[in-house]
């Protein structure tokens, strides 16, 4: 319509032109074409020739006359009153005007018609438009008009064409409706806001209406239906909501409606039915819902019908056969269900039928071969079944889309005289036809489906450009002679063979030939080959050998994948830096490569992604990474730890455990540069490289960097500042480090991030902001504080989501807990002191016997050795005890203070087990030295006497001779195999603890546990003081029992912590690190068919390549690198235990059995209570309580012969335990000073109670009772002296305390030993916290090294003084010296001064000898 009204214009305006005489302009008119002349840089105007025709330029001079009739101005229409001529149109568009509208067009009072399209016009329509009251056209089109209609052109009521269509105009249209006379109104692609004004119902005369692709709103208006000459309506691409009124049926004129791109919803009105001139129906992407009216198979004249992109639903009736005339139908992305109506086969007229993306299911009608104009079916997505009919073949279908259904069946060989072939994503089966790609296929998509068979051959001048078969079941070789095929993918099929080098097409773009069964090497290719390659895919196949630079020659390659093969070797020929410099993702993850990444690839201008994860190249990141400015993506994550380039930490360990880098090897440098060189970074992964530094130079990160991971590396220092204040986080994950400091919180942007910062020194309390993340791991290996009251229950300051967040123990809270319990124990025990005053009564009795052995000759040393050995145990505690709280404590205080390994306010700071550093390494050692000298010079933890030589020697030789008692090799074989199991239960038992502890129990139920550990521990140790009081006491015996006491105590908990715990050596030497896999997004391209490919006149251009970030799993196997932590761990673990268990050995069990024997010597009469209480009891216990009040000898006799005292004054037995225990002191006691109070607290309670018994025994006793209880024979007590009697029968406990002392001097290396490799293993974690393992090294050597050399020089000199001793006693023999009392010590020192070995004798020097001189 529009094109005809110009004509007929243009044919008006000769003729008004063709009767111009000769006349004036009125000057106003003609400065007001100079204004827009001047305005719109007339100069550069593009004049149309020939002029005779279109009038000639514009000429401004003194006798300018627009009108002339002999050179009348071009584009200048004019109209004669008289000898006045007045300026009736302008018509100049396309002219290319470049400017403003100037104001002065108002002066053209005459003008009728505007025609300035498709110019350059800019600024804003001038209100002084308004003016012109004769205007009836209005063409401004196609310019860069902007600003609102003036409200003066409301006055414009004259105009009846108005075209104002893509400029940039804005505001309402509310001025419209005063234009009365309106017929023709576009004002497309503008910015007009606002609904459609009530005022505009007035327009009757409205024939066409456009304002498409605006910002309109509001519903659509119900007096349209007044429009009733209205014959086009476009209101697409506005925002119009509501429902279609009903009022639509009134318009029967109307040929054309566009209400498509808007948000209408409701229903389809059946009144449309009633446009039965209808010819465009377009109703597409709106949100209409509903079934289609049956009614519409009444708009026979209907040409184009969309309803797409809604929500209609119901199925296609029959009568859509009655719309003969549809030339379109458009149907897509509803919900349109049931079958497809044969009657569609009636619509021969159709050309594209689009019935993709609902839910039809059903064959595929084979009616639809009668559709002999159909070239375009669109029927992908849907839920079509059944096989493919080949009566489409008789169609003029060009371009089929059936993908995403359930078609099956086999592939009709006539699909191949189509043009563009998509069937992904059905059941087809079968094999393709030998000449499948010999006729006309331009592209072919047949990807997931069950195809068998061989991949046809394409032949050299077949047109297919574009293939796709990946995710089938083909098999063979890849045969491809064609010299047009631009894409290939046959991934995910069974394609063996090698890699298709021979049959690769020359002019070949895109190859994906991934996750197939390609074998062999890749040699190297023929130079043209590849040439025009921008992509080549061969990852996940079994490809192997060395990379040569079989891709080096494709200079135009942006895109290189071959990870997941077994390639081998380096990697410096597979890119020519010099040619590639398009080259911008390289991915060589799981491979076998080796060697180092060159360098040189970072200088590539275009390298954005570089993936080499899971590798065996070394594991230094180049210095030169930073050289790659445009690099977003950088993932290296285990590229020197694959499988096939492990190292076996030890020969028993899993196939699959190796280490990072050798003992002592420098760890590579982390690339600090990373972050402030490379801005446009998005991903970057270095994890488990084993990394060295800090990341302290991270003062600011890259803007859009959103994942990053450094986890399994070396690095220390803080967390910057920068990472808690980056804007946006996916992942941050910072684990298996060495990280220390506290938390910060976290921008608002990263609240749905995934952190990790498990295995690292921090500590502190834990950010809100970190608390409410949904992905998070934090707590496992870290310090940090929350609540003292958070349990299991409540989880106050501590992320809900960790996993660890229920077995979680803040800070030390439970060691806290146990402390104060000790502390409050140990207030009550003071208490009950002051009632135990008053049952302790006077031991008298006992130091008046032993003044009466004193008193006779030789009786002193009985005394001495007897009196003084609880003596010298006691004081052999409280000199450690006070070492360890008085050097010990305050030093670790100090220097927690700059090296500790947690920053927390809690006690186990107090720890050696929780320092860093060299500093703390060399004061440690200096203590592990002091240690060891103290040990030393007071080495006999008993006393020797101070008589004659030959008292010594018969001493000595008496001690032998009771360590060598006679024992039936079968009990002695029933308790070392009842030890050897009992050991194995509680190494069992220990095991479980250290696993529920970190794997699966919660805070609430961790001390029940430690209590019931403490309790086994316990238990065990007294059942195996049992077990040995079940055999005579030897060296093999009490060996054996320290042995196991030792193991239990000492050896135990450090092999199950450091074989189960995964802070220790679990990794490598039980299992494998576990897999560590992240979701990444990593750019996949890929590459698609041009829609305009029949557009280019050569192949290059048909496939666009595209690329985009697609969520991919990253898993790589992280190797073992040691974490020092391991005697914090142990000592975090098994502290509590030892806690509990000398706060019941030295607390608890003293006051329960001190109140349950008061508490029975009270009760009157026997009952089940008093039984129960009896059991409670120790035997010595027991016995004191039958003694007390019995009157007669008989009963004492009876009750002492049911009684095991024997084995209870064992000083054997009795040194064993105190040893086990002065090595718990000696290393967590001393590492720990809190847990030394208690043991030393233990220990005294153990000599103590031993002191009351013996008071006990002579109180309720008879002397010559008590001398039978200790191993006399009662029935000398009636004929010899009472004195010589106790001497008699106390010499066998002097002799087996002279046998204990000579044990425990025996045992002076192995217990050193273990004492010396405590101490070294905590100085192993002390300097390689810090140093890593080249710091490490010397330690063990260090502090083994002296202790060897002094325990070495000590034996040689015990030897020399044995044998120095002995051949004193046989000088002495020879000489007949009367020995009648005690040989003193001068004539000792005389004699062996005289046999030249006065250096090598020595005094006990652990308490002061008893001078038997007074």
């Amino acid at each position: 319509m529009r094109r005809v009204f110009l004509l007929l214009l243009l044919g008006l305006v000769t003729w008004v032109h063709a009767d111009v005489t000769d006349c004036t302009t009125p000057p106003s008119e003609v400065s007001a074409l100079q204004a827009l002349y001047m305005s719109t840089n007339g100069d550069i105007w593009h004049w149309r020739t020939p002029y005779s025709f279109y009038g000639y330029p514009w000429n401004f001079t003194a006798t300018a006359n627009p009108c002339d009739q002999s050179k009348s101005w071009q584009g200048i229409t004019c109209e004669q009153h008289g000898s006045t001529c007045n300026v009736l149109g302008i018509d100049l568009g396309s002219y290319d005007l470049r400017g403003v509208l100037p104001k002065e067009l108002g002066a053209l009072s005459a003008l009728q018609v505007i025609h300035l399209d498709n110019n350059v016009l800019t600024g804003s329509i001038p209100p002084e438009i308004g003016t012109l009251t004769a205007l009836q056209d209005l063409y401004l089109q196609v310019n860069r008009l902007s600003g609102t209609l003036p409200s003066t052109m409301s006055q414009l009521r004259q105009l009846q064409y108005v075209e104002m269509g893509n400029n940039r105009l804005n505001g309402t249209l509310d001025g419209v409706g005063e234009w009365a006379v309106l017929k023709y109104l576009s004002l497309d692609h503008n910015f007009f806001t606002g609904s459609l004004p009530d005022t505009m119902a007035a327009l009757t005369a409205m024939q066409s209406f456009d304002v498409h692709k605006n910002l309109l709103t509001g519903p659509v208006p119900t007096w349209i239906g007044n429009w009733t000459q209205l014959e086009y309506f476009d209101v697409d691409g506005n925002l119009l909501t509501g429902t279609i009124p009903s009022q639509w049926g009134n318009l029967t004129k109307l040929l054309n409606l566009y209400l498509n791109a808007n948000r209408l919803t409701g229903t389809l009105p059946v009144q449309l039915a009633q446009l039965r001139s209808l010819e465009t129906l377009a109703l597409d992407n709106n949100r209409l819902n509903g079934s289609i009216p049956v009614a519409f198979g009444q708009l026979t004249q209907l040409k184009y019908l969309s309803l797409s992109n809604n929500k209609l639903t119901g199925s296609l009736f029959p009568e859509f056969g009655q719309l003969t005339a549809l030339q379109s139908l458009y149907l897509g992305s509803n919900h349109l269900t049931g079958p497809l109506p044969r009657q569609l086969g009636q619509l021969t007229a159709v050309e594209y039928l689009d019935v993709s993306e609902n839910r039809f299911t059903g064959p595929l009608p084979v009616d639809l071969g009668q559709m002999t104009k159909l070239s375009n079916l669109y029927m992908q997505a849907n839920l079509l079944t059944g096989p493919l009919p080949s009566q489409l073949c008789a169609t003029a279908i060009g371009d089929i889309f059936a993908a995403g259904n359930l078609f099956s069946g086999e592939l009709p060989a006539c699909f191949a005289n189509f043009t563009q072939l998509s069937l992904a994503g059905n059941r087809l089966n079968g094999s393709l036809d030998a000449q499948f790609f010999s006729a006309a296929l331009v592209s072919c998509s047949l990807s997931h489906n069950a195809l068998t068979g061989r991949i046809p051959a394409v032949p050299r001048h077949s047109p297919l450009l574009y293939l796709e078969l990946q995710r089938n079941r083909l098999n063979g070789t890849v045969v491809l002679a064609s010299q047009r095929l631009l894409s290939l993918n046959v991934a995910s099929n069974a394609l063996t063979g090698p890699f298709p080098w021979a049959n690769a097409s020359q002019s070949l773009q895109y190859l994906n030939v991934s996750n197939n069964r390609l074998t062999g090497t890749v040699p190297a290719a023929p130079d043209a080959l590849f040439l025009h390659a921008l992509s080549i895919d061969a990852s996940f196949n079994g490809l192997s050998g060395q990379l040569s630079d079989a891709f080096s020659q494709a200079v135009n390659l942006t895109y290189l994948r071959l990870a997941y093969n077994a390639f081998t070797g380096p990697v410096d020929a597979l890119v020519d830096v010099s040619l590639q410099g398009q080259l911008s993702s390289i991915d060589l993850m799981y491979n076998r490569l080796s060697g180092s990444l060159p360098a040189s690839w970072f200088a590539l201008p275009q390298l954005t992604v570089l993936l080499a994860a899971s590798n065996c190249f070394d594991e230094a990141v180049p210095a030169d990474v930073c050289g790659a400015k445009n690099l977003t993506t950088l993932v290296l994550d285990g590229m020197g730890s694959d499988l096939a380039c492990n190292r076996r930490l030890l020969p028993w360990s899993p196939a699959d455990i190796y280490s990072l880098t050798s003992l002592g090897q420098q760890a590579p440098p982390f690339p600090a540069c990373v972050f402030a060189e490379l801005p446009r970074l998005r991903t970057l992964h270095l994890s488990g490289l084993g990394l060295a530094g800090d990341l302290s130079s991270a003062t600011q990160l890259p803007a859009t960097l959103v994942s990053l991971s450094l986890s399994y590396n070396q690095l220390d220092g803080t967390i910057p500042a920068a990472f808690f204040a980056h804007p946006v986080w996916n992942e941050l994950d910072l684990s298996f480090n060495r990280l220390r400091g506290q938390l910060a919180a976290l921008a608002n942007g990263s609240l749905e991030a995934a952190l990790n910062l498990q295995i690292n020194h921090l500590s502190g309390a834990v950010p809100p902001t970190v608390q409410a993340l949904a992905d998070v791991n934090i707590l496992n290996g870290n310090l940090f504080t929350c609540p003292y009251d958070s349990t299991a229950q409540n989880h106050a300051g501590l992320p809900a989501a960790d996993p660890n967040a229920a077995s979680y123990r803040c800070g030390s809270n439970e060691m806290d807990l146990i402390l104060y319990s000790w502390m409050a124990c140990l207030a009550a025990a003071a208490l009950v002191a002051a009632s135990i005053h008053q049952w302790w009564y006077d031991l008298s009795p006992l130091w008046s016997l032993f003044d009466d052995l004193r008193s006779r000759p030789g009786g002193h040393r009985v005394y001495n050795r007897f009196v003084r050995s609880a003596t010298g145990w006691l004081a052999e505690i409280v000199t450690l005890l006070v070492f360890s709280v008085v050097v010990c404590g305050p030093l670790f205080a100090v220097l927690k203070r700059w090296y500790d390994v947690y920053e927390d306010q809690y006690l186990w700071t107090l720890s050696a087990g929780f320092l860093s550093g060299a500093v703390p390494a060399a004061a440690l050692y200096c203590l592990v030295i002091a240690f060891v000298g103290h040990f030393l010079y007071r080495r006999r933890l008993l006393p020797d006497g101070d008589g004659d030589a030959a008292s010594e020697v018969e001493h000595t030789t008496d001690a032998t001779k009771a360590g060598h008692v006679d024992v039936d090799r079968r009990q002695l074989a029933w308790f070392i195999g009842a030890s050897t199991l009992l050991s194995g239960f509680v190494l069992t038992v220990n095991g479980i603890y250290v696993y529920l502890l970190q794997y699966s129990i919660s805070a609430s139920s961790a001390t029940l546990l430690a209590v019931a550990v403490s309790l086994v521990k316990l238990a065990s140790n007294q059942l195996c003081l049992w077990l040995a009081s079940r055999v005579p006491s030897s060296p093999t015996v009490v060996s054996s029992l320290i042995a196991f006491l030792c193991f239990n105590s000492i050896v135990a908990p450090y092999l199950i912590e450091g074989f189960v715990s995964t802070s220790c050596f679990y990794y490598a030497t039980i299992a494998a690190v576990p897999v560590v896999s992240s979701t990444v997004r990593l750019p996949t391209c890929v590459a698609v068919l041009n829609p305009d490919i029949y557009k280019f006149e050569s192949q290059f251009g048909a496939v666009i390549f595209q690329c985009y970030p697609l969520s991919r799993v990253l898993a790589y196997q992280p190797p073992f690198v040691y974490s020092f932590n391991c005697s914090s761990t142990l000592l975090a673990t098994f502290a509590p235990v030892f806690a509990l268990r000398y706060m019941w050995s030295g607390v608890a069990q003293p006051l329960l059995q001190f109140f349950v024997d008061r508490w029975l010597r009270r009760a009157r009469t026997s009952s089940q209570w008093t039984a129960l209480l009896e059991t409670a009891q120790t035997p010595h216990w027991r016995l004191i309580r039958r003694l007390h009040g019995m009157a007669s000898t008989a009963d004492c006799e009876t009750a002492i012969a049911q009684s095991a005292v024997r084995d209870l004054w064992d000083q054997q037995k009795f040194t064993a335990p105190l040893v086990a225990d002065l090595l718990v002191l000696l290393t967590f006691g001393v590492s720990f000073p809190p847990l030394s109070l208690l043991v030393a607290w233990s220990m005294c309670a153990s000599v103590v109670d031993h002191w009351l018994f013996l008071r006990e025994l002579l109180r309720y006793c008879p002397v010559e009772k008590a001398v039978a209880a200790v191993g006399g024979d009662p029935s000398e007590a009636q004929s010899s002296p009472r004195a010589d009697l106790i001497a008699r029968q106390l010499q066998a406990v002097e002799v087996g305390i002279s046998f204990a002392e000579d044990l425990v001097r025996r045992l002076e290396l192995p217990l050193l030993t273990l004492v010396a490799m405590f101490w070294a293993f905590t100085l192993f974690d002390t300097v390689g916290d810090v140093r890593g393992g080249g710091g490490v090294a010397m330690v063990v050597m260090t502090v083994a090294a002296p202790t060897l050399l002094v325990l070495g020089a000590e034996a040689w000199r015990r030897r020399c003084c044995i044998a120095g001793l002995r051949s004193a006693a046989v000088a002495t023999e020879r000489k007949g010296a009367e020995v009648s009392g005690a040989i003193s010590a001068e004539d000792i020192e005389m004699t062996i001064a005289s046999s030249q070995t006065e250096e090598i004798v020595t005094v006990n020097p652990m308490v002061a000898a008893v001078s038997p001189k007074s």
